[in-house]
C-alpha cells in the first residue's frame, strides 16, 4: 500500500467553528461547587501565560454570554447573546494555575490530548483590589487512559 493511500483524507477546520462553540470560561464564569467533566485538547499561549482547551462531557452544552473577546459569563437561555458551547478554554486563572502546578509538584507530567478531566471550583476568595477579579480556587482530577 502506498504511503498516500494511509493518509486520512477530506479534513477541513475553520476559526469560525471554534469561535462559535468555544468560550474563555474566565474567573466571572465560576461559582463554588461548579463541575465539568471533559475532554484535555490542547494548550495554547496567551500574553498572560498558557491557556488550556477542553471538551465538554458532562454538561454537554453549557449556556453563557460570550463578549467581544471570547471570555464567558453565566446566562440563561432565556437571556439576549446567550449561546451554547460544546468546548472552552481555560485561561491562565491563578487557582486553576496553583492546582495545576499542585499537580506538576506531585509527578503529573501534564496534560496529553484524550485525558479524561474532572475540573471544580471548590471556592472563590474575594479579592480586596477592585483592579483584581475574585480568585475561583480548583480541584483538577485527570484519568490519563
Amino acid at each position: 500500500m502506498s504511503e498516500i493511500s494511509n493518509r486520512r483524507q477530506g479534513f477541513s477546520g475553520k476559526t469560525q467553528n471554534t469561535l462559535d462553540n468555544s468560550a474563555m470560561l474566565g474567573a466571572e464564569f465560576w461559582k463554588e461547587g461548579q463541575e465539568i467533566l471533559c475532554i484535555y485538547n490542547r494548550s495554547f499561549a496567551t500574553k498572560y501565560g498558557e491557556g488550556h482547551e477542553f471538551l465538554l462531557v458532562t454538561p454537554r452544552t453549557v449556556f453563557v454570554k460570550v463578549d467581544q473577546y471570547g471570555h464567558a459569563s453565566p446566562g440563561l437561555v432565556s437571556d439576549d447573546g446567550v449561546r451554547g458551547i460544546t468546548r472552552f478554554a481555560m485561561p491562565p486563572l491563578a487557582g486553576f494555575d496553583m492546582a495545576y502546578q499542585d499537580m506538576i509538584a506531585n509527578g503529573f507530567d501534564g496534560f496529553r490530548h484524550g485525558d479524561r478531566c474532572k475540573i471544580q471550583c471548590v471556592g472563590v476568595e474575594k479579592s480586596n483590589d477592585p483592579n483584581f477579579s475574585d480568585m475561583p480556587k480548583f480541584e483538577i482530577s485527570v484519568d490519563p487512559r
